[in-house]
């Protein structure tokens, strides 16, 4: 059925006043309906937030069983239906992007016609369907997972991600089981390969892994080239394309030419310009980290990702420096970032390093309350182990 409030009255089938569950109902009074959930527009789209509402029935069953009338019993009968009229079933269905994209299309005019409203098409309409789905996961079939896969797939590749064909012999097929994991190696520096078919079932069944899957896909990839397939050799094969040579050939110079014009061409890929700083640091190049980070730099709104590593880059070319030095400036641009940031462990990490450039007895007690403060936000983690040590060195030399 469908998960959402309804009204029982002796005698009666259970009325559905609102689908969903990000909502809970408090009271009905007479004909009005208290609500506690997320807030939401005249259609009962919820957004983010939390707040009490008065609703009138009449509004409620006007709108309320659209907000998420798809449980996996509509999502199963919209999905047998649709993969009845498709060529070759669920292999005809996800053969290409193509008709990937013409299977949601099918099934979203199913389910407009059986059920009054298409189906989430957004990557904020469909994970926020996940949220009533995990619910309901032991009555997902293979029917109503193809759909929440193909929905999920075809807004992964509007989005940029590349579907994966598979060669002469191998079938692309949805398993109808557990689907099998991605590839060994699933990512390189310029390309994240996942089985869409596995995105799904993990999201539904797995308590540790995605909760909102189409973002977080997205946010995992890092600007990396997204691959999608359910045959873990296609993908295997697809990564080759993007192997990490052109990374390691750039790393590997002396100079910073090669690396700029590596980013430069790859600039929306944060994941190969955090590897680039991060081998840099390690090395302790850190006026070529500088050198790299400038174009990134620029604007009002920098990515965090850069301005950390330049100020850690100064704060570095700071401690090695063998005259004395200015600070202020440093503090103050760590301050500029914690007005942004205001929960970065790092930025309070710099900040306490910075103090100590000037080791007074005051520098000292804002260090040790900047790295306090690191280790209120998260006592857990590389970062925060990080910080207990260099706690435990500031203990030490104040003996």
């Amino acid at each position: 059925g469908i998960a959402g409030i309804s009204r029982f009255t002796p005698g009666s089938e259970p009325e559905l006043l609102l689908s969903g569950v990000q909502f809970r109902g408090v009271e009905i009074d007479g004909e009005t309906v208290v609500l506690a959930g997320p807030p939401f527009e005249p259609a009962l789209e919820a957004t983010r937030g939390a707040a009490l509402y008065r609703v009138s029935l009449e509004t409620l069953r006007a709108h309320g069983p659209r907000t998420m009338p798809f449980g996996f019993l509509q999502l199963s009968a919209i999905g047998a239906e649709a993969l009845a009229a498709t060529d070759g079933g669920t292999a005809g269905a996800f053969a290409t992007a193509a008709s990937i994209e013409a299977f949601t299309e099918r099934c979203s005019e199913i389910a407009k016609r059986r059920f009054g409203r298409e189906l989430p098409s957004t990557a904020k309409e469909i994970d926020r369907g996940f949220l009533t789905w995990i619910h309901e996961a032991k009555e997902c079939d293979p029917a109503s997972r193809a759909v929440l896969t193909a929905i999920v797939t075809d807004e992964l590749i509007a989005q940029g991600a590349r579907w994966v064909e598979t060669g002469t012999g191998r079938k692309n097929v949805l398993a109808a089981g557990v689907p099998v994991a991605e590839p060994t190696y699933r990512a390189t520096s310029f390309a994240f390969a996942r089985n869409p078919g596995r995105i799904v079932w993990d999201t539904l069944f797995d308590d540790d892994s995605y909760y909102r899957p189409v973002e977080e896909v997205g946010e995992a990839a890092e600007g990396r080239q997204i691959l999608l397939s359910f045959d873990p050799d296609a993908l295997a094969e697809a990564l080759l394309e993007f192997a990490d040579t052109p990374a390691y050939d750039a790393l590997g110079q002396s100079d910073t030419v090669a690396l700029e014009e590596l980013l430069a061409e790859h600039r929306e890929n944060e994941y190969l310009r955090y590897e680039v700083y991060d081998h840099l640091m390690a090395r302790e190049r850190y006026a070529d980290i500088r050198r790299v980070a400038v174009p990134y730099l620029a604007g009002d709104e920098p990515e965090f990702m850069d301005l950390r590593a330049d100020l850690a880059a100064r704060v570095a070319i700071a401690k090695a420096s063998t005259g004395v030095t200015d600070v202020e400036p440093l503090v103050e641009d760590l301050f500029r970032i914690l007005r942004r940031f205001p929960r970065s462990m790092v930025a309070y990490e710099l900040l306490a390093q910075t103090y100590l450039l000037r080791d007074g007895d005051e520098d000292r007690r804002r260090a040790r309350a900047c790295l306090d403060k690191a280790l209120s936000l998260n006592d857990s983690g590389e970062i925060a182990d990080r910080v207990r040590a260099q706690l435990e060195q500031l203990d030490a030399s104040s003996r």
